[in-house]
């Protein structure tokens, strides 16, 4: 046996409030993944840039300790040897960070080992270099510094750095073309989603005034028309299962009951207007002769009160006698 299921007003819209919700809720879970997905690329591209920094720092601070010894070899004078220990210092610290935030590189951090390597060969020719002008070996030293080796570790730090900076730089651009192509797909599915909420939007409304504002306003129009259709036909109503149709249906059974009371008031109207008319030929003076008790008609006849009454009434009589009248009789038999 098959049961046909009927869902009523409220649970039809329950139903797509519902629905309603989940996709806005579907909706902000997209959004949040792709927000954390754009912070993500966002950190990505100032790590980069961080590494760039850093890298560029570097070579700063190498050029400073350079500055600083060659400084110190041309005058003697211990003011150039702040700047040379501040640099090796600062130099060596700088390589530690860059190592440390391109740990999850393995090309970065070959590179970075041979640029480390680099830099110990160049702080050990400027420290060498240092020493023997300090121990008044200054010729020594220039003659170090001149055969070009220091330069050409300079040279050669330079070119790695200028590595690890291009690979940060090509990370950057394919963090940027990932960053627009992530952007440009927000814009779409923002554009798809609020395409889609308002054709929800536009159905809910046709569904509510298909559902409820269009029946109400066919009930008022009925509603005014009722002693029309009291009289008439029977209203035409499309059977539902929700609030909207057990109003109607007790609406028509209201209807139906006003019809049978009206049929039920025009019977007992017919039948007063009936007796009126029955009371009507009762009505007035009626002349009644004091002695025989005959009763004068309109024609002005004579007739006994019982023939009187059955010709305008459905009453009818049977003779009898009363006992003061038979009393009166049974005396006047003894005295005759």
């Amino acid at each position: 046996m098959l049961f046909k299921m009927r869902m009523n007003l409220t649970h039809k819209t329950t139903l797509l409030f519902s629905f309603l919700v989940i996709i806005v809720f579907v909706d902000f879970i997209i959004l949040l993944d792709t927000e954390k997905e754009m912070d993500a690329q966002h950190g990505w591209v100032l790590h980069s840039h961080e590494v760039i920094e850093a890298s560029e720092k570097f070579l700063g601070y190498m050029r400073d300790a350079e500055t600083g010894q060659r400084g110190f070899l041309l005058t003697l004078n211990d003011n150039y040897l702040e700047p040379y220990h501040g640099g090796v210092i600062n130099a060596q610290t700088q390589i530690s960070l860059i190592r440390k935030l391109t740990v999850d590189h393995s090309e970065q951090q070959t590179q970075l080992g041979h640029i480390q390597d680099l830099m110990q060969k160049k702080l050990v020719e400027l420290e060498e270099t240092v020493h023997l002008a300090q121990q008044g070996k200054s010729e020594e030293a220039l003659a170090i510094v001149n055969n070009d080796s220091g330069k050409n570790i300079m040279d050669d730090i330079r070119e790695r750095v200028d590595v690890v900076t291009s690979v940060e730089r090509k990370l950057l651009s394919q963090l940027k073309i990932e960053y627009q192509k992530l952007k440009n797909d927000l814009k779409i599915l923002f554009y798809i989603e609020a395409l889609f909420l308002l054709l929800l939007i536009i159905l809910f409304y046709f569904y509510m005034q298909k559902t409820i504002s269009f029946p109400i306003v066919a009930l008022a129009k009925k509603m005014t028309s009722v002693k029309d259709n009291i009289d008439g036909e029977e209203l035409e109503l499309t059977p539902r299962g929700d609030e909207i149709g057990t109003l109607e249906g007790s609406f028509d059974a209201m209807v139906r009951k006003l019809k049978e009371q009206s049929e039920q008031k025009e019977d007992l109207i017919a039948q007063i207007e009936i007796a009126l008319a029955e009371i009507e030929t009762l009505k007035g003076i009626i002349p009644i002769c004091i002695d025989c008790h005959k009763i004068k008609d309109d024609n002005g006849d004579w007739n006994r009160l019982e023939a009187y009454l059955e010709e305008r009434s459905d009453a009818e009589f049977s003779h009898g006698m009363c006992p003061d009248c038979f009393k009166i009789k049974e005396a006047k038999l003894l005295s005759e």
